[in-house]
């Protein structure tokens, strides 16, 4: 069974989609690798917990909720009262309580469900959760094993596409020299000479290589 870097530049340039995803496989194989199988989600059940507006009275500095109220009027009676807290000094080493007026209420509507609603919902809020974290844990695995894989997988994509670069250049030589050899008509030896000039010397050296893979000259 060959491996990618079993073959030779050359094949390894004209090689197809097809045959490339095989030898990937092979790689995969070799380094104890097992494919990465798609992620699969489950479905997060949606808990809708029934909500009614409240009406809500908190103190304007300090966002703290003083009571909550069914009914507008009921709050708006609040509003009109002077409220009061329990705070304290220490004083000889003793704490002394005092009342210390809340200062302006605000009121406000706000969408909140019963405590019995609440409940209820608790074993289906806790199921949610349940599949939340199975699916995170998912994610989790799966891009480990996607690391895992690019980890082995990565120098091929990047010889692949060095080798397909080179075969590009070898096919734009090709073509130079086909139009070159009809300028000097047929003359072989003139016609290399000019795509030396063109060309790195090297690159020209080695075209005879890929005259398999790039069909005739």
């Amino acid at each position: 069974m060959k491996s990618y870097w079993d073959l030779t530049e050359q094949e390894r340039a004209v090689l197809s989609d097809e045959d490339f995803k095989k030898y990937l496989t092979v790689e995969l194989m070799e380094k104890g690798v097992v494919a990465v199988q798609p992620l699969v989600l489950k479905d997060v059940p949606e808990v809708k917990i029934p909500t009614k507006p409240y009406w809500v009275v908190k103190g304007d500095r300090t966002s703290q909720v003083v009571a909550v109220f069914e009914k507008k009027e009921d709050a708006e009676k609040l509003l009109s009262l002077t409220i009061y807290a329990q705070d304290y000094e220490w004083h000889d080493r003793a704490r002394r309580h005092y009342a210390k007026p809340l200062g302006q209420l605000v009121l406000s509507c706000e969408e909140m469900s019963t405590e019995a609603d609440v409940l209820n919902a608790k074993n289906l809020l806790a199921e949610a959760y349940k599949v939340e974290k199975e699916n995170d844990e998912a994610r989790v695995r799966y891009q480990k094993e996607c690391k895992a894989i690019d980890e082995v997988t990565s120098s091929l994509y990047e010889d692949r596409m060095e080798r397909q670069d080179r075969l590009l250049q070898m096919q734009r030589i090709q073509k130079t020299l086909r139009e070159y050899r009809e300028l000097c008509e047929g003359n072989e030896e003139m016609a290399r000479a000019f795509l030396a000039k063109a060309y790195r010397i090297e690159d020209v050296a080695e075209l005879d290589n890929w005259i398999a893979y790039l069909g005739e000259v």
